[in-house]
């Protein structure tokens, strides 16, 4: 399946940044994670998912009380980009050529987001590649990250 998958040309279409169809902004805590979908350019019902982690995640979450964790904060919000996502496909189904903007609070999940690659940290790098998989499978185009300031209050 794989091979099927990067044998066919990418289209144009597929490049180009515009406004984005489908936003999914999220947030993770080392409790669980969070969200809402809704349509822009495409149309759709907003949709608010939030799923808690089980406790193998939670209690391998690197704090002050738990310095030996593997999994850091950043860790959680990647898994938190790829969770959106899926929700994103949940919601919408076909994503063929579909622009989706992706918007949280966590500046390295974002960067890991935006280049589709980590060389800071070993799970974000295989949620990374999950990421880009279900991205090139769907035939969506390039993801728009954006950092949006967490607790930021509007006027």
């Amino acid at each position: 399946m794989l091979r099927e998958l990067f044998r066919e040309p990418t289209r144009c279409r597929e490049l180009t940044n515009r406004w984005p169809d489908i936003v999914a902004i999220v947030n993770a805590s080392s409790h669980g994670v969070g969200g809402v979908v809704f349509g822009e350019v495409s149309e759709c019902i907003p949709t608010v998912f939030r799923w808690h982690w089980p406790v193998e995640i939670t209690g391998d979450v690197k704090t002050f009380t738990n310095p030996n964790g593997r999994i850091t904060n950043s860790d959680l919000e990647m898994a938190g980009m790829v969770l959106a996502w899926l929700a994103v496909e949940g919601v919408f189904g076909d994503l063929t050529e579909k622009n989706i903007a992706l918007f949280g609070d966590n500046i390295a999940s974002i960067s890991w987001t935006k280049k589709l690659a980590s060389k800071q940290s070993h799970v974000a790098e295989q949620l990374v590649q999950a990421l880009a998989l279900r991205l090139k499978a769907k035939k969506a185009c390039p993801l728009i990250t954006t950092h949006m300031e967490a607790g930021r209050r509007m006027r």
